[in-house]
């Protein structure tokens, strides 16, 4: 059985959350599009956009949960990764056209994450 130390906890709670909130703002882009195809629907009245604000609502839940394991350094630097989540998705389900100036801000918001998170230490550890 694997315990999770509070640090790997809040990492899982913010992956998720974050995740959760990329994935609600391409549903929220979706109703946003059909809204303008179809005049006669209302934005606030789409299911496609209230499906959305509900999972940005549950994401946003699982950021504040994490908040109770980690400290808030921790968690607004990995919340980074909802701007690559949204790149990814945005190419992959919006059918949106990826640039090379996107490549590499994914790559250096990556490392960058990457080599904070490496050297973050564990407040109980202290």
């Amino acid at each position: 059985m694997v315990i999770m130390n509070d640090t790997m906890k809040a990492l899982l709670f913010v992956g998720c959350g974050t995740f959760i909130v990329a994935c609600s703002y391409i549903i929220m882009k979706n109703a946003h599009t059909r809204v303008i195809n179809n005049k006669r629907l209302t934005l606030y009245t789409d299911i496609y956009w209230m499906i959305g604000v509900f999972s940005w609502f549950c994401g946003s839940i699982m950021n504040l949960v994490a908040l109770d394991y980690g400290n808030q350094i921790l968690l607004s630097s990995s919340s980074c990764f909802v701007t690559i989540y949204n790149t990814i998705l945005s190419v992959v389900v919006l059918g949106e056209k990826l640039q090379l100036i996107d490549i590499t801000a994914i790559i250096l918001m990556c490392t960058g994450s990457v080599i904070f998170l490496t050297g973050v230490q564990d407040p109980e550890q202290r």
